[in-house]
């Protein structure tokens, strides 16, 4: 049987006090101790602790520890463009025939490439702001806003106004159809959890 007598060993702990590795003194021995370490957190201790409620996940392999950071870690910066403005499409001038996958190009940390796509028949880049001011942000972040923002635009669409809503400045959007809207976002290695939205509309 292992002592735990040496040190204070918390498995969910994630720092050692390196004076805690070394027995005191005088209770050395010619018998050879183990020393535990704390284990790496698991995907769902990972997931439940960095990642906004409203996400729901599909399961991939876990990332080894010494290949990537945890995912509040790696930070991007976006550039692109997500499709056609609300307004284009209000118009009639965007074409939402080849806009079907619209990759949004990241670069992240070390060689991890990460792609966002919007899959449906709605792109708007005035509806949902990825970014603020323009400074990278995590992951987690854009998905937080990004479900946020789909959740609002959902209950509008369901409910709107009683009055004329097509009328209102407020929300260009009551005149269309929603039909779905999904996020996607993966690594190259495909080693992460993978966050995925879909909002529909009936």
């Amino acid at each position: 049987m292992y002592t735990y007598e040496h040190q204070q060993y918390n498995p969910s702990s994630t720092f050692i006090n390196p004076a805690l590795l070394s027995l005191p003194a005088g209770t050395q021995s010619n018998t050879t101790q183990q020393t535990f370490y704390p284990r790496s957190p698991t995907a769902l201790e990972v997931r439940d602790r960095n990642v906004p409620r409203q996400i729901s996940f599909r399961r991939v392999p876990m990332y080894e520890p010494d290949q990537f950071p945890p995912s509040e870690n790696i930070r991007f910066n976006l550039r692109g463009c997500v499709g056609p403005s609300v307004q284009d499409i209000i118009d009639g001038n965007a074409r939402l025939d080849n806009a079907q996958t619209t990759p949004f190009e990241h670069t992240g940390h070390r060689s991890t490439i990460w792609r966002l796509y919007w899959a449906g028949k709605l792109f708007s880049g005035n509806t949902l702001a990825l970014i603020q001011d323009g400074a990278p942000v995590t992951l987690g972040r854009i998905a937080y806003e990004i479900a946020c923002e789909l959740t609002h635009v959902y209950k509008k669409l369901r409910k709107p106004k009683k009055n004329s809503p097509q009328d209102d400045p407020n929300f260009p959007l009551s005149r269309l159809e929603l039909t779905q809207i999904r996020l996607v976002a993966f690594s190259r290695y495909r080693t992460h959890w993978v966050p995925v939205w879909a909002v529909e509309s009936h």
